[in-house]
């Protein structure tokens, strides 16, 4: 997937990613769940693992595309995405790249 893909058309661009940022990071998140970690969580035990790495491949091609600040969050805003990663101290980045070492530390167990 190249940058511009990404830019133009986020959820074709990155479709396993933007389903789990879309559907576990609703509107209402926050009420369903005390965190983000535990969001996370539940993706991982309630997903095939097939999906799970897929989505973290697809996340990490999103940090690797040196998208700025402002271009990330506006992807993570355009998928559907309710997540402000200020709100934890993080930047859009800082929070993708923590998502993904959940990700990758469920696949070590």
């Amino acid at each position: 997937m190249s940058r511009q893909e990404i830019l133009d058309e986020p959820a074709s661009a990155l479709p396993q990613a933007a389903q789990f940022l879309a559907g576990y990071f609703h509107q209402d998140w926050v009420l369903d769940r005390s965190g983000w970690e535990e969001v996370v969580d539940d993706f991982i035990a309630e997903s095939p693992r097939a999906v799970v790495v897929d989505a973290a491949a697809e996340i990490r091609g999103l940090l690797d595309a040196a998208l700025t600040g402002e271009e990330l969050a506006r992807v993570l805003d355009e998928v559907g995405c309710s997540v402000d990663p200020s709100a934890y101290g993080l930047t859009a980045a800082g929070w993708l790249a923590a998502v993904l070492a959940r990700f990758d530390g469920a696949a070590e167990r």
